[in-house]
């Protein structure tokens, strides 16, 4: 057994190393790949490198690490023998806090810049162009912030592609690739939540919608590469409920919401769990309520109340094909028919999506 894990240890150094002139280049190769299954065992492998040099890039490289995968890096290096390690774990540490802090200062912004424009929107036209205006810049800084963090990944792997050849020139390739799909992608939301949006109402059955958005989210999934066959989804709704709405609207709203889910139980990786999504919807005092709850990870509070602010622009790094802009776009989506959208989450229980939409047209009100 223990030759075994030696050799398969030895098998996945001789496919990387030799495209590199020293292991802490791999960790840096690494952390371009952490959305890959066996990244993180092989930057575990280096953490408990015997030399110290290797350990001290891995434990810089702890910034960068996924929240589900940081507790065992810093345990094994924050008391590591050479001191060198130890402080590089604490520097890391203290930029992942500042990053939080920073988060939590823009949610802070925004949430003043919204309360502004909602205390403005009874004056002159010009006062709440002002704000908005303001609360685009904030927009458009966010997401600035992941545009530049791709264009910093992609250099490297460019300078590989001219300057290298042989077993090193498909990685790098890939590296671009891969890179330049999730910038396609990222500025598509972009430019999907940035424009205004256009809502022209029709009757539509809601269990039709909701079946649409299904097969969506799975297609989706598929084509990020994320198997789904495990998850069992199951609809549960009256055929007869008509809702008006702009359908394409609420269906990506549901699309997203449902694909957050099978993403989440894609990147849990635990097999005993009999993974299931429940989509439910009924009527309640002239409100049409969908619910979709699912038995996966769920979130810790603290990062509840990050993804509840519904601000765009924040990558899920543990998701590959995460750009930040999912719950955001189906809140806006569902904001705009005058309904609401509610998350809430248990770590290890799972989480629950609240949809409300009305049932009769502004037309019908009036």
């Amino acid at each position: 057994m223990g030759n075994s894990a030696a050799n398969n240890r030895k098998c996945r150094e001789q496919r990387i190393a030799p495209c590199y002139e020293n292991k802490c280049e791999v960790v840096r190769h690494l952390l371009d790949r952490l959305d890959e299954d066996d990244a993180v065992v092989q930057l575990r492998e280096l953490a408990e490198d015997a030399d110290w040099e290797v350990r001290h890039e891995v434990a810089l490289a702890i910034v960068r690490l996924p929240n589900n995968h940081l507790a065992w890096f810093v345990e094994r290096l924050i008391n590591d023998p050479n001191a060198y390690v130890q402080r590089a774990v604490h520097r890391a540490l203290d930029a992942r806090r500042r990053e939080v802090r920073a988060e939590s200062h823009r949610r802070e912004k925004h949430e003043r810049v919204a309360k502004r424009v909602q205390e403005l929107e009874s004056r002159t036209k010009r006062q709440v162009g002002r704000i908005c205006r303001e609360h685009g810049e904030e927009l458009i800084a966010q997401v600035a912030h992941d545009l530049r963090a791709l264009a910093t990944r992609l250099k490297p792997a460019c300078y590989q592609l001219v300057a290298a050849s042989g077993d090193l020139r498909p990685r790098a390739a890939n590296t671009v690739l891969t890179q330049l799909s999730m910038f396609e992608k990222l500025t598509e939301d972009l430019q999907f939540f940035s424009e205004p949006l256009r809502i022209e109402k029709r009757d539509e059955r809601m269990a039709e919608v909701v079946q649409a958005a299904i097969e969506a989210a799975q297609s989706n999934m598929a084509k990020a590469g994320l198997e789904t066959p495990s998850i069992r989804i199951v609809a549960e709704m009256n055929a007869g409920i008509v809702v008006p709405m702009a359908r394409h609207l609420v269906q990506i709203a549901l699309t997203n919401v449902i694909q957050n889910a099978c993403e989440a139980f894609a990147i849990d990786r635990n097999e005993e769990r009999n993974a299931e999504i429940r989509i439910d919807v009924g009527i309640d005092d002239g409100m049409v309520t969908i619910t979709v709850v699912d038995n996966g990870p769920g979130m810790a509070e603290e990062d509840l109340a990050v993804v509840t602010a519904f601000l765009p622009g924040r990558r899920n790094l543990s998701k590959p094909s995460s750009t930040g802009f999912g719950l955001p776009i189906a809140a806006r989506n569902i904001a705009a028919h005058d309904g609401h959208l509610e998350m809430k989450s248990c770590a290890g229980v799972g989480t629950r999506v609240t949809i409300t939409l009305p049932l009769t047209t502004d037309e019908e009100k009036r």
